[in-house]
């Protein structure tokens, strides 16, 4: 391959960074991520949700407006006996989980999944390679915020080029574009690992604390928008 600039976007498992021989460190958090597509006839009015169950996260992203995406974070336990069940008793499963909010579920694709483990790259670049996106970096899902990392990894990548005058794959470029971003990320994904954990845990104090701290956010507007936006990229 003769190229400037190859840019690893390839995923988790990204054969661009093992190729290049890149090292990253993980962290297992023996849990699994479970995904599907579901529909509703009652529909999902466009809205994102999740739910925090004592044992267990739903996430629900629609696709149309009766059909939906879902992810169901658990422990490993757990998520095994849920793979177990047919497809209609993982339906019911999740209608239950999240109260019947939108009716009830009927899947309409295969159930897979997949280990959670946070990676992280020791290196974002080499001479005239960048990784991007979870090729960098994944974090727990919990969140739904590896995808804004990516696209700010995308956009700090697109500038720093720009701004460069140097030839596409400069090693110092590509370094700054590494700098800027590599604070950023480590941060979510540390964030995201210690809300998994008190959401994980459910002992009396740290139910306390989780009903505590989402209503000092309702309650306080400027701090909601605040991490609305840092939720977004626009911090």
């Amino acid at each position: 391959l003769d190229c400037q600039l190859l840019i690893g976007a390839d995923g988790a498992r990204s054969r661009v960074r093992d190729l290049a021989g890149i090292e990253f460190s993980e962290n297992n958090y023996q849990q699994k991520a479970i995904v599907c597509n579901i529909k509703s006839l009652q529909g999902f009015k466009d809205t994102t949700w999740q739910r925090f169950l004592s044992d267990s996260i739903i996430a629900l992203l629609p696709l149309s407006e009766h059909q939906a995406s879902i992810v169901w974070s658990a422990e490993n336990t757990l998520a095994d006996e849920l793979m177990q069940l047919s497809k209609e008793a993982f339906a019911k499963r999740l209608s239950a989980g999240v109260e019947y909010r939108f009716g009830e579920f009927e899947l309409v694709s295969d159930i897979q999944a997949f280990p959670l483990i946070e990676r992280s790259a020791k290196d974002y670049v080499q001479e005239n390679l960048a990784l991007i996106g979870d090729a960098a970096h994944n974090i727990h899902p919990l969140a739904g915020q590896g995808v804004n990392l990516g696209f700010s990894d995308i956009i700090e990548l697109s500038q720093q080029l720009q701004s460069s005058s140097k030839p596409l794959g400069d090693y110092s470029t590509l370094r700054n574009y590494a700098r800027a971003r590599r604070l950023d990320n480590e941060l979510m994904a540390k964030t995201m690992t210690g809300l998994n954990w008190i959401y994980k845990e459910n002992n009396e104090p740290l139910r306390w604390l989780r009903g505590f701290g989402m209503n000092i956010i309702n309650e306080n507007p400027t701090l909601k928008s605040f991490l609305q936006k840092h939720a977004l990229g626009n911090s």
